[in-house]
């Protein structure tokens, strides 16, 4: 789990607040609107605070670990959408 660290008068120090995971930030926009392409996503998961490289790669673990169900699309694009129980933060 992501740790965030804050500065205060008396130094650093652990946050209280928890931040979201890369995968989880991928997730809730998968989860927010299904059939997305993987531009579309990485878009969206950039301007959130994810990588491009990073997202690009949690889409092919998604769909390896089938956590992730691709779909083909017009243009010979991909359209992602979350398989079963697996939710915004459902990490395994």
């Amino acid at each position: 789990e992501p740790l965030r660290i804050e500065w205060s008068e008396q130094g650093f120090r652990p946050s209280q607040n928890r931040i979201r995971t890369n995968r989880e930030i991928v997730e809730g926009i998968i989860a927010d609107r299904p059939g997305m392409t993987g531009t579309e996503i990485g878009l969206l998961a950039n301007a959130a605070g994810v990588p491009k490289n990073r997202c690009e790669a949690l889409l092919m673990q998604g769909a390896r670990d089938k956590w992730l169900k691709v779909d083909p699309g017009p243009r010979r694009s991909k359209l992602y959408s979350l398989v079963g129980d697996f939710g915004p933060g459902s990490l395994s």
